[in-house]
């Protein structure tokens, strides 16, 4: 799928293995290789000019396993993963009883992230589980209220999805999501974002690994606007949810056991409860 997002989601992919996140394996493959090797590589040259910036595969680790806290905490039965690309996280939860797992791509992705669950063993019986679904459609046309069952509390993650979305696109995503939710007790939406006015300057590196983005993805990158974290939780309220607030991987709940506390990171999770 050259020309796609999806080639972020290999990146990704390759850094859940690496970091030893549980099923991550069942997902590797040599195009994911091939471009962590070479996303590391400048970003190791970048390091030579400039060693204190945020390091970006530990934020990655972090915000992983941020979301897998709160799947971890969720009392409800549902959860629903949007843009799940090859996220591990469904394969690891839907062992569990009581949870019921929803992924949401594009056919294309779904049809990698199941041919690469046909390879083993494991993965075939993850394929076959009646409490793991895999939705091929396009999010910004699917209908999210025929994805769970009415009256079932949901946790919704977004996790990587919206620094590619466009602020109205977000708006309406989160509108749609705002409808799912609501009157469901204890459903919320987790998403992250890093506002760009909070992010630090790339310099070199960053335009090296913007270009070597844009030659993978086709042009595709951050969405960038000048909205604060006070202003993406004034939208997610005006778009139905009540509550909406932010958490950096410092302020996590130490139960959580976020990695990498030590290292520059940037990472930022948002979380909205469902109207009454």
């Amino acid at each position: 799928m050259r020309g796609s997002l999806f080639t972020t989601a290999l990146y990704t992919a390759q850094v859940w293995i690496r970091a030893g996140v549980p099923c991550a394996g069942l997902f590797e493959c040599s195009e994911a290789r091939m471009v962590h090797g070479a996303s590391s590589l400048l970003m190791a040259a970048g390091r030579l000019f400039r060693s204190d910036g945020p390091q970006l595969e530990p934020a990655l680790v972090q915000r992983h396993r941020m979301f897998d806290a709160l799947v971890e905490e969720f009392e409800g039965g549902y959860v629903l993963e949007l843009a799940a690309g090859l996220s591990p996280r469904g394969a690891r939860f839907s062992a569990q009883d009581g949870v019921q797992y929803v992924e949401v791509d594009l056919a294309p992705v779904m049809a990698v992230k199941r041919g690469l669950l046909a390879r083993t063993v494991q993965g075939q019986e993850i394929a076959l589980r009646e409490n793991m679904q895999f939705v091929s459609g396009d999010l910004r046309h699917m209908d999210l209220l025929e994805l769970i069952p009415p009256g079932e509390s949901v946790l919704v993650i977004g996790e990587g999805l919206f620094m590619y979305l466009g602020a109205d696109e977000q708006r309406g995503l989160w509108r749609r999501v705002a409808d799912l939710i609501a009157g469901r007790a204890g459903s919320q939406l987790a998403f992250d974002l890093v506002p760009p006015c909070e992010q630090a300057s790339g310099g070199t590196t960053g335009r090296l690994l913007a270009k070597l983005m844009g030659a993978f993805t086709g042009g595709r990158g951050f969405a960038l606007d000048d909205r604060t974290r006070e202003d993406l939780c004034a939208d997610l309220e005006r778009c139905g949810f009540v509550s909406p607030r932010c958490l950096a991987p410092g302020e996590a709940p130490e139960s959580w056991r976020v990695p990498h506390l030590e290292l520059p990171t940037e990472q930022l999770l948002f979380l909205a409860g469902a109207r009454a």
